[in-house]
């Protein structure tokens, strides 16, 4: 019961031991109890979708031994993080692995887990997957587990260069995982979040959302660039001042 309201073995071991009198009237030590537990969750395991994709990653390693997986566990031994890379992923990653975009909008599974992917394009600009993660959440211990992972199954080879979005807890774990990596905001995540701030500007002057949409996506000349924002944003001034 201690453990199905979230008490870790630990700490159920000592509340067992005040209502006996001391840890000497107790029949068994914390360590038999995480033993059982996991044993335990292994059986439950079976039955779940985490189940599953470990059965299925061990079957994937045994055909293939370049085939790499990894796993995170909490305290108490539950499976907090999932990565697998296949040989294809890695060989693509040794071609074509200097810069990667990475990617967790593809969330979330049924039971609301991030799942990540480390994406690029090859030479005929086809999308490549590098490696691919069902995470438990978007914290910096985890995602700087996942790229201390990823770096691993590539053999110390880190990327040049990686596109993220907007997020505080990936740009942190990046800045102490990846040192020499380049870190640089994907341009799609830049525009989502441009039209859900100005939202209220694009639904009103739709020649605003052109403009902008064009700036961001066509201009890749920094003079060219500055030339055509200013231009927009003068426009948009005398629109809204002759409203």
């Amino acid at each position: 019961m201690a453990n199905s309201v979230g008490i870790p073995p630990k700490t159920s071991h000592a509340l067992i031991a005040m209502q006996v009198g001391g840890r000497e009237n107790v029949g068994f030590i914390p360590e038999d109890y995480r033993n059982y537990l996991q044993s335990k969750r292994t059986r439950e395991m079976k039955m779940g979708d985490t189940g599953g994709v470990l059965k299925y990653l061990q079957n994937m390693q045994f055909e293939d031994p370049n085939f790499f997986y990894a796993i995170q566990v909490d305290e108490d031994d539950l499976i907090t993080n999932i990565f697998w890379s296949d040989a294809k992923m890695r060989a693509d990653y040794a071609n074509f692995g200097d810069v990667v975009s990475f990617d967790t909008t593809y969330r979330k599974n049924g039971e609301g887990r991030p799942i990540a992917f480390f994406v690029d394009v090859n030479h005929h600009k086809q999308t490549v997957i590098f490696g691919a993660a069902l995470l438990y959440d978007e914290t910096t211990l985890t995602f700087e587990w996942l790229f201390g992972t990823f770096a691993r199954a590539m053999f110390g080879e880190k990327p040049k260069a990686i596109l993220t979005g907007q997020d505080a807890a990936m740009a942190k774990a990046l800045a102490s995982r990846w040192l020499e990596t380049h870190h640089r905001l994907c341009i799609w995540h830049i525009y989502e979040n441009a039209a859900n701030h100005l939202s209220g500007l694009f639904a009103e002057f739709k020649s605003f959302a052109s403009d902008f949409s064009k700036c961001i996506y066509e201009f890749e000349e920094e003079e060219i660039f500055l030339r055509e924002w200013n231009e927009m944003l003068d426009n948009m001034i005398f629109r809204i001042m002759n409203v």
